[in-house]
C-alpha cells in the first residue's frame, strides 16, 4: 500500500514538473521570439521588409549595420541651443552612466545594509521597516515628486550630479545584502578588533572580500539595467542622450536621416550586444553568487 502511494506521488510530481516545464518553455519562447525577429529584420532591405514581414531576408544586407553608424544621430535642446549627437557620443554617455552610476548606487545600498545589519542603533528597526514599506506599498505618483526634488537639488539634466547621486538605498538589493551581512559571523570582526584593526578595516579587508561575488553579480545586473534604460534619461537627462535613449528618439525621427526600419532595428541590435555579452560571460556569477557562506568548519 505504501509503495503504491509512493509511486502515485512520484507520477504526480513528474506530471507537475512536465506541466511547469512546458509553461516556462512557452514563456521563454515568447520572450525570445521578438529578439529573433529584430535580428532577422535588421538584415532586410526596405522592399524585402515590405513584402515579407515575418519571412527570412531574401538578401542579407549586412550594410545596415555599417550605415547605422553614419545615420544614427539625434538632436537635443540644451540651454536654448540645438546639439547633435552621433552614435559614438551616445555610446560614451551610456558607458559612463552604466559604469559609474551602478557603482555609486550599489555603494549606497551596501553601506546602508551593512550598518543596519551589523550595528545596533536607535533607527535600525525604523530603516529596515522603511525598506519593507517601500517594497510592499506602491507609492503612486512619486515620479512628479522625485522630479521636483531633482530640480531643487540641481540633479535634473545634470549628467555629473545624476551619476554621483545614488538615489534610494532601499529595495530588493538592500534586503538581499542585509541577509547576506547578517549571515557573516561576528567572529571575523572580533578577530580584527583583537589585532588592533578598526571598523573601516573590517569593512574593507574582511566584509568586502567575502561579499565580492555577490556584489559583482549585483553590479553586473545594475550595469545591464542602466545600459538598457531609456526612460530615466528621458525623464531626468533629456539633453544628454544615452544610446538607448538616442535610439528611442531616433526611431521617431528616422525619416529625417533616411533610415529604414531594418536599419533602426540594426541600431537596437547593436545596443543589445553589451547586455548579451555581459550576461553570457558572467551567467554563473549572476546565478550562483547571490549567497554568502559563513565560517568553514
Amino acid at each position: 500500500m505504501k509503495q503504491h502511494v509512493k509511486k502515485k506521488r512520484i507520477k504526480e510530481a513528474k506530471a507537475l514538473f512536465i506541466v511547469v516545464g512546458i509553461i516556462f518553455l512557452i514563456h521563454g519562447l515568447s520572450l525570445l521570439l521578438p529578439f529573433v525577429w529584430m535580428i532577422m529584420t535588421s538584415f532586410k532591405g526596405r522592399l524585402d521588409y515590405a513584402d515579407s514581414f515575418l519571412g527570412l531576408p531574401t538578401t542579407w544586407r549586412f550594410e545596415n549595420y555599417t550605415s547605422i553608424f553614419e545615420i544614427l544621430k539625434v538632436e537635443v535642446i540644451r540651454n536654448g541651443q540645438f546639439y547633435e549627437y552621433n552614435i559614438f557620443g551616445m555610446l560614451g554617455n551610456s558607458l559612463i552612466l552604466a559604469v559609474f552610476k551602478s557603482f555609486f548606487s550599489l555603494l549606497s545600498v551596501v553601506l546602508c545594509a551593512y550598518c543596519v545589519a551589523k550595528y545596533d542603533f536607535k533607527l535600525r528597526k525604523l530603516l529596515f521597516n522603511i525598506n519593507i514599506f517601500v517594497m510592499v506599498i506602491p507609492i503612486v505618483g512619486s515620479l512628479a515628486t522625485t522630479l521636483t526634488v531633482y530640480r531643487q537639488f540641481g540633479i535634473y539634466n545634470n549628467f555629473l550630479m545624476y551619476i554621483i547621486f545614488p538615489g534610494s538605498p532601499f529595495g530588493f538589493n538592500f534586503l538581499l545584502l542585509y541577509g547576506a551581512f547578517k549571515a557573516i559571523p561576528n567572529s571575523y570582526s572580533e578577530a580584527v578588533f583583537i589585532d588592533g584593526g578598526g571598523h573601516l578595516t573590517v569593512f574593507l579587508r574582511v566584509i568586502i572580500p567575502v561579499m565580492l561575488p555577490t556584489l559583482s553579480a549585483l553590479y553586473i545586473l545594475s550595469f545591464i539595467g542602466l545600459w538598457n534604460d531609456y526612460s530615466a534619461s528621458l525623464i531626468y537627462l533629456p539633453s544628454v542622450p544615452t544610446l538607448a535613449y538616442g535610439l528611442y528618439l531616433f526611431q521617431y525621427d528616422s525619416a529625417k536621416y533616411g533610415a529604414s526600419l531594418p536599419e533602426v532595428l540594426a541600431g537596437f541590435a547593436i545596443c543589445s550586444i553589451p547586455s548579451v555579452v555581459l550576461f553570457c560571460s558572467f551567467q554563473k556569477v549572476i546565478t550562483q553568487s547571490l549567497t554568502v557562506g559563513g565560517l568553514k568548519e
